[in-house]
């Protein structure tokens, strides 16, 4: 008998939605709580949107909303080296940054480019396990799971000379990195609650953009959500915009 090999299935988790790799047409509404529960209640209408085919057994990859996640930027250190050592160097850049995060919290690093900054996540051990043990039970198989934040800083593949912003919109979270080249120098965020074009325009002023023409911004929307295009433009006249898609396989 022929074995098929697993599918990988790509989603994208936010608060209230979860959307299915390959358009933003695929989305099933949940309640707004980033609990294992919330999802695994979505699963079987949203898996059943996937192009018609045979069924085989699934291997889900989860992009993450970074407001479900801890995430500090995390200085390039040569001499940390190995599993344990980052994890502990990760955890003291979370403490800095007053982030209680512990034994209680799985934690991993992420670094694009040797020599280059990098990020750290967290999210609770109890969570996954829940989350991992929930998506088995349906007979899916966790294969992993990226906050928005890092999966966005893994996909960066070319850097321009000047520098590089990048917008990350959810429904109650704005996210902003700025990239200098290769370098990542900043990794901030702004709780939207209010109207998103004013927090939009307070994450951008603390970037102090000094040279906006020789520079551009990324921006990731939220197709739900109000456009931040013209708040984009009028903090940052004459700046370069692209826009760009979660479930795409890389941006340049």
């Amino acid at each position: 008998m022929l074995r098929l090999w697993p599918e990988r299935v790509r989603i994208g988790w936010f608060p209230g939605r979860c959307l299915l790799a390959g358009g933003e047409q695929a989305a099933v509404e949940l309640d707004s709580g980033m609990t294992p529960s919330s999802l695994l209640a979505g699963m079987d209408a949203l898996l059943a949107m996937r192009k018609p085919g045979p069924r085989r057994r699934a291997i889900l990859d989860i992009v993450l909303s970074d407001s479900a996640a801890e995430l500090v930027r995390l200085p390039w250190q040569p001499t940390v080296q190995g599993p344990q050592a980052l994890r502990m160097y990760a955890m003291a850049a979370f403490s800095r940054q007053g982030q209680a995060i512990g034994e209680a919290h799985a934690v991993q690093t992420a670094y694009r480019y040797y020599g280059m900054d990098g990020i750290a996540y967290a999210v609770p051990s109890e969570w996954l396990e829940a989350l991992a043990q929930g998506l088995l039970a349906q007979g899916l198989e966790l294969g992993s799971v990226l906050p928005l934040s890092v999966d966005t800083y893994w996909r960066r593949k070319t850097a321009i000379a000047g520098r590089t912003l990048v917008l990350l919109q959810e429904p109650n979270r704005l996210t902003l990195h700025t990239y200098q080249g290769r370098q990542l120098l900043m990794l901030d965020a702004e709780a939207v609650a209010g109207p998103a074009e004013q927090a939009c325009l307070r994450l951008l002023r603390r970037a102090a953009i000094a040279e906006a023409a020789d520079s551009e911004i990324c921006y990731w929307p939220a197709g739900t959500l109000p456009d931040l295009a013209a708040p984009i433009q009028s903090c940052l006249d004459g700046i370069a915009m692209r826009r760009l898609s979660w479930h795409s396989r890389s941006w340049a």
